[in-house]
């Protein structure tokens, strides 16, 4: 069982998170081992849209201290999240890509162009969900302003080669919930719990430039 905390951050409220990892002795890596440059922390900042090998929009967060166990995939090496002691660091992401496909619809299947749910029922309970929020269909502001959250996430025990379950570090434990109460302290809860929202992300919420969403559900702030 993992340990997470959601947030939608803009590139400024990015910024306030790195700061932070920092001054708790943090430091950002790739998938690689390799600690990001101030080049690829710019890239970061900015919703980590970077043409690299670090993963996309996923970094991790660990200190030079802590133990890497590494994953070998075709020849290559890569940080194992699950057995190192790291936290995963999952941006915020534009609009889901297809915001106005039915398939966002749970277990639709397309074949042929057409959409095939076997149980009528099933069907018309999802088609029922999709609609409590029609204004996600062909919504220019929702596409063009629309952030999937991020987040923060660790495990804090896995299973070893020999099947034995294994505890952490403390003090990943201890890094991750710095980093969770400077979260709750600095960044604002929205109305359904699900996540927290940057002070600048917040202002661009209010101004309707920046609007958080999970999946196709819009989230809303108090």
């Amino acid at each position: 069982m993992g340990r997470q905390i959601c947030f939608y951050a803009t590139q400024k409220d990015v910024d306030l998170l790195i700061r932070e990892m920092q001054r708790n002795g943090g430091i950002v890596i790739g998938y690689d081992g390799e600690e990001l440059s101030k080049e690829h922390l710019s890239c970061i900042a900015d919703y980590g849209f970077c043409e690299n090998h670090f993963g996309g929009n996923r970094f991790l967060v660990t200190k030079n201290s802590f133990p890497l166990s590494h994953s070998v995939l075709e020849g290559e090496g890569e940080i194992n999240p699950v057995e190192s002691t790291v936290i995963e660091f999952a941006l915020c992401t534009p609009h889901p890509p297809k915001t106005i496909d039915l398939s966002l619809v749970e277990n639709n299947f397309r074949r042929d162009g057409f959409i095939v749910i076997d149980d009528s029922d099933e069907y018309h309970r999802q088609m029922s969900e999709l609609m409590k929020n029609p204004t996600y269909i062909d919504n220019p502001n929702y596409i063009q302003n629309g952030f999937e959250h991020g987040r923060l996430w660790y495990s804090p025990k896995f299973f070893d080669s020999d099947g034995k379950n294994c505890s952490k570090s403390k003090e990943l434990d201890g890094l991750y919930n710095g980093m969770r109460r400077f979260i709750k302290r600095n960044f604002k809860q929205t109305k359904d719990k699900f996540a927290y929202i940057g002070p600048d992300a917040y202002a661009k919420y209010k101004e309707g430039a920046f609007i958080p969403c999970s999946g196709r559900n819009r989230i809303d702030v108090e």
